[in-house]
Order: structure tokens, then sequence, then C-alpha cells
């Protein structure tokens, strides 16, 4: 019995053809075990793999920054418009995290109304001051555009530390949360 050459070579490229869409598959499931679906962001899980990454490939003088942006008046926009432009808020302040990333830092959606923006690399106060004032500015620019009956307000905090073999990022999160808290308390009191 004999096997025309037709034959095999169709058999041939249904394998080939199977096999990959097993990779397509599999790239897309990783894909969303790593990034939260709304945003596009990472999420818990992404931001682990990749900063163990970044500090893994870190040069002896390189330093790891957090910076952390919390969304002020959620609920707020929650109850008074409904959760969907509740969600198109989020989405906005995510695009604003997006838009300060250099090519060696990520964005990541941690919680509800929490971003961070984590960076590996040569930084110093002055540079991370500066990516503050973007995300301020493009907030700014965002209110200053809308149509909405609602402004875009976030408090932000950050930590910068020289990487070593004992830098671990929910220690850097844990500071940067800190002054994002003395921030958000300042602009309450401010906004009296």
């Amino acid at each position: 019995l004999r096997v025309k050459p037709t034959c095999m070579f169709r058999n041939w490229l249904r394998y080939v053809n199977t096999s990959l869409e097993m990779v397509r598959i599999r790239n897309k499931l990783m894909s969303y075990s790593i990034t939260e679906s709304m945003t596009g962001l990472y999420n818990r899980r992404g931001m682990d793999i990749k900063v163990n990454e970044m500090l893994r490939n870190a040069s002896p003088c390189d330093s790891c920054f957090v910076m952390l942006v919390d969304m002020d008046g959620l609920k707020a926009i929650n109850d008074k418009f409904g959760h969907g432009e509740g969600d198109t808020a989020i989405i906005e302040v995510s695009s604003v995290a997006r838009s300060v990333l250099d090519k060696n830092e990520i964005a990541v959606r941690a919680g509800g109304d929490e971003f961070y923006v984590i960076g590996v690399g040569k930084y110093d106060e002055q540079k991370i001051k500066s990516k503050v004032g973007l995300v301020e500015y493009y907030i700014n620019e965002k209110n200053r555009n809308s149509v909405k009956g609602y402004d875009l307000s976030v408090s932000i905090g950050y930590h910068i530390c020289p990487v070593n073999e004992t830098t671990k990022i929910e220690q850097i999160i844990k500071i940067a949360d800190e002054a994002m808290y003395v921030n958000k308390v300042a602009r309450k009191k401010n906004r009296k």
C-alpha cells in the first residue's frame, strides 16, 4: 500500500497548521493570564513575572522605582454617572500610566483604581519627579479636553532605590504607597 505524495504533504500541512494554532492559543492564554482585560495593563501576576525578569537583568548600578497612581473619587463617579462611566475613567487613567512609560518600564493595574509604573535602570530623583509631572500634565489635559461631568484626579507617590540581591518589589511598593497616602491627604486639605 503506497501513500501518494500529495496525501502525505496534505497531512504534513495539517500537522503544521494544528501545531501553529496550538502555539497561538498558548500565547493568547499566557497573555490573558498576565494582563488585565479592561485596560490591557499587566495584572499582579504579570507584574511579578516582568519585575523579576527586569531585576535579574539589572546592572550593578541600576535603580528600581515604583510610582503609585491612585484615582481619587472613583466611587463618586460610579455613584453619580454609573459604573460604565467609572470604567471609562479607569481606562483613561490607565492610558495616562501607559503614556509615561519608557522602554524599560511597565504599567500595572494593581487593583480597582490603583496603578503602578515600575522601572529598572538609570534613575534619579529628578527623573522620577519629571515622570510624576508628566502624569499630572496628562491628567490635566484630559480634564481640559473633556466633556464629561467630572474631572479625573489622582494622588501619586513613588520610591526609588538601588538594585541589589535583596531588592524586593513589595517593599518598594509599600514605601511608594505611604508616599501616595501623604499626597492624598495633602490634596484633600487643599480642596477644602
